[in-house]
């Protein structure tokens, strides 16, 4: 019995005089390090092409701020009205500055598709609607 306790406190070494457990963790450690190395590209690519966009949609859908980047004038003085009384002349000289400014710099599209997920069919106004304030620009 002794004897088989004496062989469990000996630590079997290797030829360099090391023990082997240790030498063995050692070896299993750079292995994994080694299959980590291998696979974090692939990580990479699965968080950077996968994850990200998902975030970015699911981002979106919470908080879109495509109106107030492009209409610049109206949304300070929507911000400031009630919603409640009628829409005051200031207001519409804003929004036919912002349309003109969206058709000619090409970014119509942008906010009328974007107000037309909160009210249908509003795509087509808005579009028609920059047409029209851009032929009647110089009386403003």
């Amino acid at each position: 019995m002794q004897a088989s306790q004496n062989k469990k406190n000996e630590q079997m070494l290797i030829s360099d005089g090391i023990p082997l457990k240790k030498k063995l963790s050692k070896a299993l450690f750079r292995s994994r390090l080694r299959a980590f190395g291998l696979v974090t590209p692939l990580l990479l690519l699965i968080s950077i092409g996968f994850v990200f966009p998902i975030l970015v949609f699911l981002t979106r859908g919470v908080y879109n701020d495509t109106f107030e980047k492009y209409m610049v004038n109206l949304t300070p003085i929507l911000a400031e009205w009630n919603g409640i009384s009628e829409p005051t002349e200031e207001m519409y000289k804003a929004l036919v500055l912002d349309l003109v400014w969206l058709k000619e710099t090409k970014n119509i599209g942008k906010v009328a598709s974007r107000m037309n997920r909160e009210m249908s069919g509003s795509r087509s106004l808005f579009t028609s609607s920059a047409r029209k304030a851009k032929k009647t620009r110089s009386t403003i």
